[in-house]
């Protein structure tokens, strides 16, 4: 199986939010709450969210290698504005909260790979 490097190279921005995904789920397993049963937890809604969040990322990461592309080159741009992205909402969570600053990120990810249909960034 020949693979070239700009396979490899776009499916980078799909494997950086895959392992984001599965390292923010993982965080949320070592929180202890009150015993109010695990739909009432406070990590049930992010945990949801973060589940489809994996799903979407590993579906964009099969999707990278298993799809033929025309584009040659490489583009840094969406992946610099993706990372600097989670940096942020990593740093605002816990002032802003979970949903507020994951709406945010969604929004800009989707704006910086190339969505610009408003319902789809909606």
């Amino acid at each position: 199986m020949n693979v070239d490097t700009s396979t490899l190279k776009r499916s980078g921005l799909s494997l950086l939010l895959l392992i984001a995904g599965c390292g923010f789920f993982v965080s949320t397993m070592g929180s202890s709450y009150a015993d109010l049963g695990g739909a009432f937890s406070p990590v049930f809604f992010p945990r949801i969210i973060l589940v489809a969040w994996i799903v979407l990322a590993f579906l964009s990461c099969v999707a990278d290698t298993v799809g033929a592309h025309d584009e040659k080159s490489t583009r840094w741009l969406p992946v610099a504005i993706v990372s600097l992205a989670l940096f942020a909402y990593i740093k605002f969570m816990p002032a802003l909260g979970f949903f507020i600053t994951s709406v945010a990120f969604c929004a800009i990810v989707l704006l910086a790979t190339g969505q610009r249909r408003p319902l789809d960034v909606l």
